[in-house]
């Protein structure tokens, strides 16, 4: 009978803790907790997010806020997202008068600006973190007047997506994820800023190298005072739109991606939506490289019986696997001389520009010149330049890359 009673308790204790591993392993399974649903991210928002240095870091951390009573839904890949209306202090959108085929004039340009709309997303991954982004929709003008001038249901994300325009995804802090130009919902073009001192926002470049254009925008203001009340409504009282007179180039070249892509997400893995998303350290080693010095080739621009223009290219900086290169374009003017051996000499040395070769695949490579020196003999002369490359990416949700200095410099022969 007393091995009975100690067999029985053996059971019950090996019983008990069984139930309760399957209890914690039902806890810790994503499938099987709560729904990820309007509740469970404004649970989130005020319980985790409004504590962290994330929320902190953003400098209208308390000028913008949810719309919590109207939300959806939505699934892409194996990720989940709960988005809102995103309720703002200021609102600003860049727009350019320039249209599909005509020139907009300033009441239509107000309402793009106005008809423009920002959404705030909380993407839960497949291992339970949530990602934040926000979502800023501002559409072609003959999208706007297709749609009656009301895109409020416009969604990135959704499977139903049918925006034409521009859309600007950021993470909280305001930093730019990604820049898509979207036709019927796909995704056309992608962007970047580049900075430009015109007021008028209407200036076309046109064509810079292949299937890539640059267009100009200044951006459109409205201020508003909210009023946000316990139980989460919230009421504005805005002044009219105008333009700040805060312009810049965009610079747009054909490249698609994914919703996961251009929210800063790892599109990979066999469920087509993430999986545990990509290697971040892999990520981070391919936007590393090294400064050299290498010869590509030189080539006679033009010659006049005492003069003569050549153009050298040489590479400056490259990735560690050569996936990418910078290349350095410099212009030399070579006089006459009366020498046989020697028949021409230097006259000037002067750098051009910098261009870059290859790319890093979901990620921003951008060389900045920071000085030029150059170094004149009559039969050798040499050039120095000093350059920031700056690497940006965003790999599961979290910003990589970085910043860094080099020098590198080339001695160049009079006949080479």
């Amino acid at each position: 009978m007393k091995t009975t009673i100690k067999t029985c308790g053996l059971v019950f204790v090996i019983t008990f803790l069984v139930i309760a591993c399957q209890k914690n392993e039902d806890v810790n399974d994503p499938k099987k907790q709560e729904p990820f649903n309007a509740k469970t991210a404004k649970d989130w928002y005020y319980a985790t997010f409004k504590k962290s240095a994330e929320w902190a870091s953003s400098p209208d951390k308390g000028k913008k806020l949810p719309d919590w009573e109207h939300s959806s839904t939505v699934k892409f890949g194996s990720y989940e997202a709960v988005v809102f209306p995103l309720v703002k202090a200021r609102s600003r959108y860049p727009v350019s008068s320039v249209g599909a085929n005509e020139k907009l004039s300033q009441e239509e340009l107000i309402r793009i600006a106005n008809a423009s709309t920002s959404r705030i997303a909380f993407i839960k991954q497949t291992d339970g973190r949530i990602v934040v982004r926000e979502f800023e929709y501002i559409p072609d003008w003959s999208y706007l007047a297709a749609e009656n001038f009301d895109i409020g249901k416009t969604n990135l994300l959704a499977p139903d997506n049918n925006f034409s325009g521009r859309v600007f995804v950021r993470n909280w802090g305001g930093d730019i994820v990604s820049m898509a130009m979207q036709k019927d919902g796909k995704t056309q073009k992608r962007g970047k800023i580049k900075k430009a001192n015109s007021h008028e926002g209407g200036k076309s470049i046109g064509l810079t190298e292949e299937n890539c254009f640059e267009q100009e925008f200044c951006v459109w203001q409205q201020d508003c005072t909210l009023s946000i009340y316990s139980d989460g409504m919230i009421t504005q009282e805005c002044t009219n739109w105008y333009n700040t007179g805060e312009c810049w180039m965009e610079a747009w070249c054909t490249e698609g991606g994914d919703p996961c892509e251009l929210a800063g997400l790892g599109c990979g893995g066999d469920d087509d939506g993430g999986g545990e998303g990509p290697d971040c350290d892999a990520r981070q080693l391919e936007s590393e490289g090294v400064a050299v010095s290498e010869q590509i080739s030189s080539q006679l621009m033009s010659q006049t019986p005492v003069t003569r223009t050549k153009k050298y290219h040489w590479v400056i900086y490259k990735q560690n696997q050569n996936f990418w290169k910078f290349i350095s374009h410099e212009a030399g003017v070579h006089v006459k001389t009366n020498s046989t051996i020697n028949p021409w000499k230097w006259q000037s040395l002067e750098h051009v520009s910098i261009s870059k070769e290859g790319a890093w695949s979901g990620g921003e490579v951008d060389c900045t010149l920071n000085t030029s020196d150059t170094q004149l003999g009559l039969y050798w002369s040499s050039i120095e330049l000093n350059y920031t490359i700056t690497a940006s990416a965003i790999c599961r949700g979290f910003p990589i890359g970085g910043s860094s200095t080099h020098t590198s410099a080339k001695i160049i022969g009079i006949n080479e």
